[in-house]
C-alpha cells in the first residue's frame, strides 16, 4: 500500500510509521498540507496514493482542511485516496467529522488499531468498532440530500418545500408558505 503520511511534529509520524511501516506498505512523508495536496493533485510525478495519513496539528493549515480540500476534489472527479486523521483531543471529533476524514483517530493510538482502521478504509469496509477510532462524516452542502439546519428547523415546524428537489439547497423560505 502507498501511503502519504503529512505530519509535521515528530511525534506524530512515529505514530504512523509504527503502525503502516511495514515491508508491504511505502511511506512517503510531508510536513504540510499545502504539499500533500501538489502531490495528490500531480499522480504522474508522484504516483498514486491508497492512503493519506494526516496528523490535525500542523501549522498553520491542519488535517481538517486538508480531508475537506481532498473530499472537494472527489467531488469534483479527481481520483484522490481516503484520509484518516490523528486528533489531539475528543472535542475536535465534530470537526473531524465536518471535514469528511474517512476516518479519526485519538493520538495517542495503538499502532495495531491505526493499521487494522487504514486497512479497513482501504478495503472499503466498515470502521472496525475500537477505542479512540471512529467515522461519522458529514455531508457536504453540494451533496445529494443534504439538508442545511435553517430548513431542518424549519421542517420541524412544519414547513415542506413545493419541490423536493428545491429542497437540497433552497434560496429561502417561499413566502406563501406558513409556519406553524
Amino acid at each position: 500500500m502507498n501511503i502519504l503520511m503529512v505530519a509535521d511534529h515528530t511525534h506524530a509520524a512515529e505514530q504512523i510509521r509504527a503502525a503502516f511501516g511495514t515491508k508491504d506498505n511505502t511511506l512517503f512523508h510531508v510536513s504540510t498540507p499545502k504539499r500533500a495536496l501538489a502531490i495528490l493533485d500531480d499522480p504522474k510525478e508522484y504516483g498514486d496514493y491508497d492512503l493519506v495519513v494526516a496528523d490535525n496539528d500542523m501549522q498553520p493549515e491542519g488535517g481538517f482542511s486538508l480531508s475537506r480540500e481532498i473530499k472537494l476534489r472527489k467531488m469534483g472527479g479527481a481520483t484522490m485516496p481516503p484520509i484518516l486523521l490523528l486528533l489531539a483531543r475528543p472535542q475536535d471529533i465534530w470537526l473531524a467529522n465536518w471535514s469528511q476524514c474517512d476516518a479519526w483517530a485519538i493520538k495517542p493510538v495503538s499502532p495495531l488499531d491505526l493499521g487494522e482502521v487504514g486497512d479497513a478504509i482501504v478495503a472499503g469496509l466498515a470502521i472496525p468498532d475500537l477505542p479512540g477510532i471512529g467515522s461519522d462524516p458529514q455531508p457536504l452542502p453540494i451533496e445529494e440530500g443534504y439538508r442545511p439546519e435553517y430548513e431542518r428547523q424549519l421542517a420541524s415546524r412544519g414547513w415542506v418545500p413545493d419541490n423536493p428537489a428545491d429542497s437540497i439547497m433552497p434560496v429561502g423560505v417561499p413566502a406563501h408558505k406558513e409556519l406553524g
